[in-house]
């Protein structure tokens, strides 16, 4: 049974360049992509799949 949940995930992240917010967010993402089962699913137009993030 897969139970349907729609989630979002909300990083803030201050500092004094933009570059430097952009790596601290990657790094944050892929962290949380390596550390919780995180799986989409894709709706493509002869079906439907579900992907895992760790794949």
């Amino acid at each position: 049974m897969i139970l349907k949940y729609w989630m979002a995930v909300a990083i803030a992240i201050g500092t004094a360049h933009c570059a430097a917010a952009f790596d601290a967010c990657r790094y944050a993402i892929d962290t949380l992509k390596k550390t919780v089962l995180i799986r989409k699913k894709e709706i493509l137009g002869n079906g439907e799949v579900w992907v895992s993030a760790h794949a």
